[in-house]
C-alpha cells in the first residue's frame, strides 16, 4: 500500500457520507492500524500489516477489513488513469465502500 491508497479509501468512503473519526494502533500481530469511521453510527476498518519479522505501517498494509465482517479490500497496484489494472482497483474500492452499506443503517 502507499499514502495514495490512504487518500483514495478516504475519498471513497467521504463520497458515501462516511467520515473518519479516528486512527487507533493495531494489535501488533498482524494489524497496523485500525479507523474508526461514522454515518450515523460507527464501524472499525483494520489494516493488516503482517510482514515477515514485524507489522508494517498503515502506509505498507496489504489489505483492510471492515471489523467482524467478510468485507474486505486488497491494496493492488494504482496503475494508470486509462489502464485495466486502475479500473480494477476503483471498482474493487467502490464495491468495498458499499458493501459496508449493510453493516449499519444511515
Amino acid at each position: 500500500m502507499a499514502q495514495w491508497h490512504l487518500d483514495e479509501s478516504i475519498n471513497a468512503l467521504g463520497s458515501k457520507g462516511w467520515q473518519l473519526h479516528a486512527e487507533i494502533p493495531g494489535d501488533e500481530r498482524k494489524t497496523s492500524a485500525a479507523w474508526v469511521i461514522h454515518r450515523g453510527n460507527a464501524l472499525m476498518i483494520d489494516f493488516e500489516g503482517l510482514d515477515d519479522l514485524s507489522i508494517l505501517p498503515v502506509e505498507w498494509a496489504h489489505a483492510c477489513a471492515a471489523r467482524n465482517s467478510p468485507h474486505s479490500l486488497f491494496f493492488s497496484r494504482r496503475g494508470t488513469h486509462d489502464a485495466l489494472v486502475r479500473r480494477r482497483w476503483l471498482q474493487q474500492l467502490k464495491r468495498f465502500v458499499e458493501s459496508l452499506d449493510t453493516l449499519v443503517s444511515a
